[in-house]
């Protein structure tokens, strides 16, 4: 499992809920949830994963930033008031479970925050890099997407 190499930022996690793996990260932890261009991964990252070491060209960084702008348009319902480019550190995934549900902060929609919920229909895998204090998490699979009306499936 890898990090995608284009992310969009969509909210702060506040909670993971998995019936397989346990762990809870505190405000000092500063996860962020984001989604791969596709809306097909949730991402959960720590801010000390983000470097700005880019080996992207031209062209492959401006249809990524495009594709990223248009998912977050349609997820939070207005434009990004600013599009930064990041790389991500090297990272190894170890598969844990299941995800249950997901708990974020996102001002979508209204241009306020709000907590959400979001229960997993089709229980997504979950991916860490660390179990005892991960940095980064991914979730894939099941019917997991994020569209207009949120994060489904």
């Amino acid at each position: 499992m890898l990090i995608p190499s284009q992310l969009v930022e969509l909210a702060i996690a506040i909670e993971l809920d998995s019936s397989t793996w346990e762990w809870t990260w505190t405000q000092k932890d500063k996860m962020r949830l984001y989604s791969d261009p596709t809306g097909k991964k949730l991402i959960l990252l720590s801010g000390s994963l983000l470097c700005h070491d880019l080996k992207w060209s031209k062209s492959e960084k401006t249809k990524g930033i495009a594709k990223a702008k248009g998912l977050y348009a349609r997820f939070q319902g207005f434009h990004s008031s600013s599009t930064k480019a990041y790389g991500i550190k090297d990272v190894k995934f170890k598969k844990v479970g299941t995800a249950n549900f997901i708990i974020y902060d996102s001002d979508k929609w209204e241009n306020v925050m709000n907590r959400y919920i979001h229960t997993f229909k089709g229980k997504p895998n979950v991916w860490v890099d660390n179990p005892k204090k991960p940095q980064a998490i991914i979730l894939s699979g099941g019917k997991l997407r994020v569209t207009a009306r949120g994060i489904v499936g």
